[in-house]
């Protein structure tokens, strides 16, 4: 049966793949957050990405929809003056239009039902000029795309869809926001084990992810740096989408020719 995000926020919560991750830090980088910054993090979960800016923002707000994820987060950031979490949708934060310096996504974008709704209620949301970093699982290439979308969502149920880079570049474009730098060639090293635990996976479900390991082509083994121990999967390298967009400023030219 799928577990619930409440389910699985304990695990979420002592996750070092959440704590730290090779996109936190290219996340942060990317963000330049400062004294002077407001921020949200949507898909908050246990509150690391949210904590993570705080430390250089004036404040955080980081926003989820499960309510246990929530009171992980509360619970473990609660002496943090400047971060507060609240429950709210990547389409309906319930935020003020124009409030906002940056806003962040960190493994979360794969579970929204509408990249295009998520990235309206981001741009309404922003100031104008304001920052938009987004590190998502991505799929590396068309040649793994249906085989990789398809082991995840035997992992999680609630996974919608691993994009593609350039599926990522169309979409930011039609919302007209202003791309400014994305790549896929970063890698997080995934322990297969711990992976499927943190998912709540019974045994049943389990045996399908192995399962579905032992089919991958040697195409999908080489991209993913797919590793096994006899015919068990031990371990592989998720690809990351590191993305930086900008809402154009209200007096840019393009914003003035597009009201005309």
């Amino acid at each position: 049966m799928p577990t619930t995000w409440s389910e699985r926020a304990e695990h979420y919560a002592h996750s070092e793949m959440f704590k730290y991750g090779p996109g936190l830090e290219k996340l942060l980088a990317l963000a330049r957050p400062t004294w002077s910054d407001s921020c949200v993090d949507i898909g908050a979960a246990a509150g690391h990405t949210a904590a993570a800016l705080a430390k250089y923002a004036a404040n955080v707000l980081g926003i989820d929809s499960s309510e246990g994820m929530l009171r992980q987060a509360m619970g473990a950031f609660k002496q943090v003056d400047n971060l507060e979490f609240a429950f709210g949708f990547a389409h309906d934060t319930g935020l003020l239009a124009n409030s906002y310096d940056i806003v962040t996504v960190r493994h979360a974008a794969h579970h929204f039902a509408s990249i295009p709704s998520f990235l309206d209620e981001v741009k309404r949301i922003l100031k104008p000029g304001g920052r938009l970093v987004i590190v998502d699982e991505v799929s590396a290439n068309s040649e793994i795309d249906d085989w990789f979308n398809a082991l995840e969502h035997l992992r999680d149920a609630q996974h919608h869809r691993a994009y593609l880079l350039r599926e990522w570049f169309g979409f930011v474009r039609a919302a007209k926001l202003n791309w400014v730098i994305g790549d896929d060639r970063t890698r997080l090293h995934i322990d297969v084990a711990a992976w499927l635990a943190r998912a709540n996976l019974d045994s049943e479900e389990r045996s399908t992810v192995y399962e579905h390991f032992l089919s991958a082509s040697p195409t999908e083994r080489n991209t993913l740096n797919l590793k096994f121990e006899g015919k068990t999967a031990v371990s592989f390298d998720l690809p990351l989408g590191v993305m930086l967009a900008t809402k154009p400023l209200e007096n840019s030219p393009k914003v003035m020719e597009e009201q005309k």
